[in-house]
């Protein structure tokens, strides 16, 4: 699971549109079930990257609040 995690993010480091696709694969991470276990990899991967505009917060903040949110009730 990390491992796609990190493929499918990586796949699109480099692309001007980051905030739109990764709101795709986050979209297809969700339609697979994919959730908390997600986190970590997402983390590693925006401290390997801080250049990118992840947005203000962008939709993988959104994600990681909502996946952990489920986690607390």
């Amino acid at each position: 699971m990390h491992r796609r995690i990190a493929t499918d993010l990586s796949g699109i480091t480099a692309l001007p549109d980051f905030s739109h696709r990764v709101s795709d694969i986050i979209d297809a991470w969700e339609a697979d079930g994919i959730g908390a276990e997600a986190v970590p990899p997402i983390l590693r991967f925006m401290e390997r990257h801080p250049d990118i505009d992840y947005g203000a917060p962008g939709p993988l903040t959104h994600f990681i609040e909502r996946v952990r949110a489920s986690d607390y009730g």
